[in-house]
């Protein structure tokens, strides 16, 4: 697709088949990021010889690298974290030299290497992002939310809290929100947050705070309407000066009798007519 690095094709019918991107930019925890430009970091380490990324799921960035008896897995980590928030490796393999495949050309060949020791190491063993959160100081609210969110972050996050934005630091993509406000629908205290919320407060924080204050609007809304006359003792006070003075309630409505469905009906348009008075006075 011309000025977007996508490949695509068009079928005979119309249709267009997506089938990946022309270079080795892909999206980790919802950030897009360039493999070759994290690739080219670390080559460019003296006791690296050879290396290659790799994306697990579009959440786990895994590095494969050979070299020199020295060259350490910090070292990986640390250097690719310098290249910004999305490189941040979820795991950093040191493999034998004679490990990699090439192709005729001299090329390395790409996920050549089997990676089906990566989970037997302490330090790449999947944490969930509940566990991650820092719940010390979240008011419950921010806590419910933070649950619902949890799923939607992947694995192996060190450590987020309420002020975590939600897109720029934990990587939560249009895909994440549709399921984050699926799960928010079932709690009573969080029906009402959609997308446009998640946009204009993008923390846990933020958004409980948003919350709270809808909540605390609806309820000054309530009391408001509990104060106005109900149409039923309305009604009654009409009725009362009908009884009273029946002549006059007739010359005020414009007709020589008054049914009990007109009454209501004055009743109802004069409890609504207060109520906007009352709220264009707030």
């Amino acid at each position: 697709v011309y000025n977007t690095g996508d490949l695509a094709s068009r079928a005979v019918d119309g249709r267009i088949h997506y089938h990946g991107r022309v270079d080795w930019q892909v999206k980790v925890r919802g950030i897009r990021i360039e493999l070759e430009a994290l690739e080219q970091a670390i080559t460019e380490l003296s006791n690296v010889k050879h290396c290659e990324a790799r994306v697990l799921d579009g959440q786990r960035l895994v590095l494969l690298a050979s070299g020199a008896a020295e060259l350490s897995e910090a070292e990986l980590k640390a250097t690719a974290a310098a290249l910004g928030r999305g490189y941040v490796l979820s795991q950093a393999k040191i493999v034998e030299n004679d490990a990699w495949k090439f192709n005729t050309s001299g090329k390395l060949l790409r996920n050549a290497v089997p990676l089906d020791d990566a989970s037997s190491c302490e330090e790449e063993q999947k944490k969930d992002a509940w566990d991650a959160f820092v719940k010390e100081g979240a008011s419950e609210l921010e806590q419910e939310i933070a649950a619902c969110l949890a799923p939607q972050l992947g694995q192996n996050l060190d450590r987020w809290d309420c002020n975590s934005h939600f897109m720029e630091e934990l990587g939560v993509d249009s895909g994440g929100f549709g399921r984050l406000i699926s799960q928010m629908r079932l709690r009573p205290s969080l029906r009402q947050v959609d997308l446009q919320m998640l946009f204009d407060h993008p923390t846990a924080r933020s958004l409980a705070s948003a919350l709270a204050l809808s909540s605390m609007d609806s309820d000054s809304e309530e009391e408001e309407g509990n104060d106005l006359p109900d149409s039923d003792a309305l009604l009654q006070g009409v009725m009362s000066h009908l009884e009273a003075s029946p002549h006059a309630v007739c010359a005020e409505a414009g007709c020589h009798s008054v049914t009990y469905l007109q009454l209501f009906k004055l009743a109802a348009s004069y409890q609504q007519l207060l109520h906007q008075n009352l709220k264009m006075e707030a």
